[in-house]
This record gives C-alpha cells, sequence and structure tokens, in this order.
C-alpha cells in the first residue's frame, strides 16, 4: 500500500490551468460550490431563526419524509467538497495518460455541484 501510494504521488502531475476546459470547468464548480454555501448558510439560516428542526428531504409521494437539526444541511456542500477533490485529483492523475476520461472527471465534477446547487436551493424553497 506505502509503495502505491507513493508511486502515485510520484507521477503526480498538476492539471494544465492554461486549457480553456480545465479552467472553466474548474471555475463553474468553484461558482456551484459557493452558492451551495450561500444558499444553505446566508439564505436558509435566517429563516430558521429559533427552529431547530428544519426539512432535509421532500419527497412527491409523501410529502416531508425526513426532519433534522439544520446542522445536517451542511453534509451537502461537504460532499460536494469532497467529490470535487477527488475528481481533480483523478483527472490531475489522467491527464497524460488518457485526456478524454480525465475531461469526464472535470466535468463530472461540474454536474455533481450544479446537482447539489439545484438540491439546496429547493431545500430552501421548501423550507420557506
Amino acid at each position: 500500500m506505502k509503495l502505491r501510494l507513493r508511486k502515485f504521488f510520484l507521477k503526480f502531475e498538476p492539471l494544465p490551468f492554461r486549457q480553456p476546459l480545465v479552467r472553466t470547468s474548474l471555475i463553474l464548480s468553484l461558482l456551484f460550490l459557493g452558492l451551495i454555501v450561500f444558499l444553505l448558510i446566508g439564505r436558509l439560516l435566517p429563516l430558521i431563526g429559533d427552529h431547530e428542526f428544519v426539512v432535509l428531504h421532500y419527497n412527491v409521494y409523501v410529502g416531508v419524509d425526513r426532519v433534522g437539526h439544520w446542522s445536517r444541511l451542511l453534509v451537502m456542500p461537504i460532499i460536494g467538497l469532497i467529490a470535487g477533490v477527488v475528481n481533480v485529483l483523478s483527472a490531475s492523475w489522467w491527464w497524460e495518460r488518457e485526456r478524454m476520461l480525465a475531461l469526464y472527471f472535470l466535468i463530472g465534477t461540474v454536474v455533481i455541484e450544479f446537482t447539489m446547487a439545484v438540491a439546496s436551493l429547493l431545500t430552501v424553497l421548501v423550507n420557506l
């Protein structure tokens, strides 16, 4: 295991940020992550006020099916950040070997962050 990690870090090269697709995907990913944090902390926390519990999930068939403490909402930006870091590291690893796969990782990061931003927006709207 140690040998594999050492081999990974010895062959690791950062992404070329001068490439337009790399730069655009990283900027969009960071913007969506910032939007998630703004929606959940900037917009939802003032609405909560003294309420300790918020709606965490809404289902079309049943209605509200998950209620919990407001701090559980911070799981979304944490998952988005972890997914973004893992995808960017994977794209860096694959950039010199297989560029198309690296581009899929970068575009996948933007898709994940966009999906999380939409989920955050809908969570804020359900808690109004």
